[in-house]
């Protein structure tokens, strides 16, 4: 019917191997099996419907829901945590990819592939000290090696986002997406593209 479709795709389509940020007109080259399904969900959303926009993110987070800032703060009562340092990517706080997504549709920048993340990039490790510290949590965060730690699946050790797009749509730092996260559960509001009651400390 084409109707116009927004598919929301990850930066775990690329290998890692790069010390820049990833643009649209990288090739990807998925490590894991979710890279490689994530991939063949853009390239057939890509053959069925000319009339899209796929949207690659990465490392989301809010105050609700399952994801890794919320696991890392209910660790909080440890005396210390162990936190991967060499996996990099672009934390993007949910809100914030919500109302990006917003924007192009509403703008009608044109169909095609859109780089949409939080600004910058860290390491697993800085984000976790990053929410610590503002949110005044003493636990101590150790940093280690990804392979201190039994994965599923081979994640990349460098997927940070940027786009390549004019006019673009740039989210805000992943900085000022962990301080808005964290203000949302000192005082238990949630974001306006939310659809529960988050949990306050």
């Amino acid at each position: 019917m084409g109707i116009p479709l927004v598919h929301v795709s990850t930066d775990y389509v690329f290998d890692g191997i790069t010390d820049r940020p990833y643009h649209e007109l990288d090739t990807p080259r998925p490590l894991s099996a979710y890279g490689r399904s994530k991939r063949a969900g853009e390239l057939s959303v890509i053959s069925l419907n000319p009339r899209h926009f796929i949207v690659r993110t990465a490392w989301l987070f809010d105050a609700v829901g399952k994801n890794f800032l919320n696991t890392m703060r209910s660790l909080a009562n440890r005396r210390e945590v162990r936190v991967v340092c060499d996996q990099v990517s672009s934390p993007t706080y949910a809100p914030h990819l919500a109302r990006g997504i917003a924007q192009l549709i509403e703008t009608n920048l044109g169909y095609g592939l859109y780089h949409m993340a939080g600004g910058g990039a860290a390491a697993r490790s800085e984000l976790v000290s990053h929410m610590y510290a503002l949110l005044g949590i003493e636990t101590e965060v150790v940093r280690v090696l990804h392979t201190e730690f039994q994965a599923a699946a081979v994640r990349p050790a460098y997927s940070a986002l940027t786009t390549m797009r004019k006019p673009a749509i740039i989210l805000p730092s992943w900085e000022q997406g962990v301080c808005e996260y964290c203000k949302a559960v000192r005082t238990g509001t949630i974001g306006a593209f939310s659809s529960a009651r988050s949990e306050s400390r």
